[in-house]
């Protein structure tokens, strides 16, 4: 430890800056890391450590008694007094990190269940009152996607979509309106939820890796913005936050696929007894813009969900228009009707 000794020397007569001192110090104790006790710890905890400590350096180096001891023995001495300080700080904080941690993920799961609402969303009669007033009229509220499939199955089928969020009174209510036992929904659930246990646990692994990788993206910034440019730690943290930012890229796009808690097509056809395709007709689109003139069906679009019908090259009629509007994007099947009245 004669190269700290030295480095203390030239510090003092003047022939380097406490800045170009603190450096070189730390410099060694990264390199010398078994010496100060510093190996075991991991490599996040190691940059926290060194990130808490090296603001302080300059001023324990003012407060030496050389004669007491060398130098490299009292910085021994501070390190490892500094370091049992930073394990009761760095324990407290790791645990305040794991509170919020969990928080995060309880947020993303509330999140993801309130973009599936949509499949839970209570049905209303037109003047509306609550769908159970109306029990016969459901069947007119219910997006008209495949026609060879009934209402009932349709409603079924969206409900499974979101099968993770179904409570007790959702079962009540879709036992009511579609026919199905109460046990024949619960058995359904019961084998789409073991699917979905899976997805969420491993939804939470990738939210908790994608964090981890931000949170080391962010420590190694910090050291680049307040450490000098040749010091060790800052070539370190350069690296880190290369490697770190790869990574975290890397989550994301896990993450993304398991954006959304819910069963896929297929699995929900097998529980139903269905053809997929059917499914993700319903789901996903395509959609079919049917167009009538009266009874009578004048012509049909095959349309993308989120894209808009074009109004028909021919008219069934000299008077009149389509009572349609557009600009309005497609999200299920729809019958346009002709009307004498409209432009």
């Amino acid at each position: 430890m004669q190269e700290l000794n030295g480095i203390y020397t030239l510090y003092k007569e003047g022939k380097i800056s406490s800045k170009e001192a603190v450096k070189e110090i730390m410099d060694k104790v990264f390199r010398q890391k078994q010496f100060f006790g510093l190996n075991k710890l991991e490599e996040d905890s190691l940059s926290d450590f060194i990130v808490y400590f090296y603001p302080q350096v300059e001023h324990f180096m003012k407060l030496f008694d050389e004669s007491k001891s060398s130098f490299s023995t009292y910085l021994y001495g501070v390190i490892s007094s500094n370091l049992q300080t930073w394990y009761r700080i760095h324990y407290k904080n790791k645990a305040q990190d794991m509170a919020l941690k969990k928080y995060a993920i309880e947020e993303r799961v509330l999140e993801t269940a309130e973009q599936q609402e949509k499949y839970l969303a209570e049905p209303k009669t037109k003047n509306g009152t609550d769908f159970t007033v109306a029990q016969n009229d459901y069947s007119e509220k219910l997006p008209k996607c495949v026609k060879s499939i009934a209402p009932q199955t349709k409603l079924m089928l969206l409900a499974l979509k979101s099968v993770y969020f179904l409570t007790d009174r959702h079962i009540y209510k879709l036992s009511l309106f579609t026919g199905f036992s109460r046990k024949e929904i619960e058995n359904k659930m019961k084998h789409l939820n073991a699917l979905m246990k899976n997805r969420l646990a491993e939804t939470k692994m990738y939210i908790e890796r994608q964090n981890a990788e931000y949170i080391r993206i962010k420590k190694a910034e910090y050291i680049i913005r307040n450490f000098p440019e040749g010091c060790v730690l800052y070539r370190s943290a350069v690296s880190a936050r290369k490697f770190h930012t790869k990574r975290w890229k890397t989550q994301t796009e896990k993450l993304r696929k398991y954006k959304k808690i819910c069963p896929s097509n297929s699995q929900i056809a097998k529980v139903m007894n269905l053809n997929p395709s059917q499914i993700t007709r319903i789901l996903e689109g395509p959609y079919y813009v049917t167009f009538m003139y009266g009874d009578i069906e004048f012509g049909t679009q095959t349309v993308e969900k989120g894209e808009t019908a074009t109004v028909p090259s021919l008219r069934p009629a000299a008077t009149g228009g389509w009572d349609f509007d557009f600009t309005q994007e497609i999200e299920r099947d729809v019958e346009v009707e002709w009307s004498d009245e409209a432009a």
